[in-house]
């Protein structure tokens, strides 16, 4: 049994402005599965308010070596309220 191997060259963006919302959704998807896209980086059912926050909340966990002991002894009495 013989192969045929072809190259093809495809303009991406050409490509994904022909793909309806579903393959985008799907290609999407598939990035995110192979670990090429976080999971919050896209996602078309949060406000731009929710995304600010979790942006937030990101930079807080990153940076929490940066508070000060009060900042942080405040964030924990917030947590501690709501939980």
């Amino acid at each position: 049994m013989s192969w045929i191997t072809l190259d093809v060259d495809i303009d991406i963006d050409e490509f994904l402005s022909n793909c309806s919302k579903r393959d985008v959704d799907y290609i999407i998807q598939c990035l995110r599965e192979d670990g090429h896209l976080d999971q919050n980086v896209i996602d078309n059912k949060k406000s731009t308010k929710d995304n600010e926050w979790e942006n937030s909340l990101d930079k807080l966990k990153i940076n929490r070596h940066q508070l000060t002991v009060e900042e942080e002894n405040i964030l924990l009495k917030i947590c501690d309220r709501l939980v």
